[in-house]
């Protein structure tokens, strides 16, 4: 966890949730995960109950876990290509990109991103 001006990224894993496999005779096979986790990204405003904007990275079965990567791709995805938390109704809206569309506000979470993975080694 670390902050950003008004902003607290909070990154947790979750179980990965299997794909529908196959229907064999009308019955649907779940595929297994694999012991498989996605890194989740969630920024808050102080002020709110629940994450505004929300990321996800999957870990595809072939990749090697590599956690700064699926960190940066879930806050990559959190900020542009994620879904906000509507606060009324604490629905999904999709696509919602108007938060971080002005480039200082980007280039100050990606700063604070890279001081907070550098002070893991210390």
């Amino acid at each position: 966890m670390f902050t950003a001006g008004k902003y607290k990224i909070v990154f947790r894993r979750r179980w990965h949730q299997p794909r529908l496999y196959t229907e064999i005779d009308g019955l649907c096979f779940m595929k297994d995960n694999n012991g498989r986790y996605d890194t989740v990204c969630e920024i808050w405003i102080s002020d709110l109950e629940v994450p505004r904007f929300k990321g996800v990275a999957k870990l595809h079965p072939n990749d090697k876990l590599d956690k700064v990567l699926g960190k940066k791709i879930a806050l990559q995805k959190a900020m542009i290509t994620g879904y906000r938390i509507d606060i009324i109704s604490k629905q999904k809206v999709p696509k919602y990109k108007l938060e971080f569309c002005i480039k200082s506000k980007r280039i100050e979470m990606w700063q604070a991103f890279w001081v907070w993975v550098k002070s893991w080694n210390e």
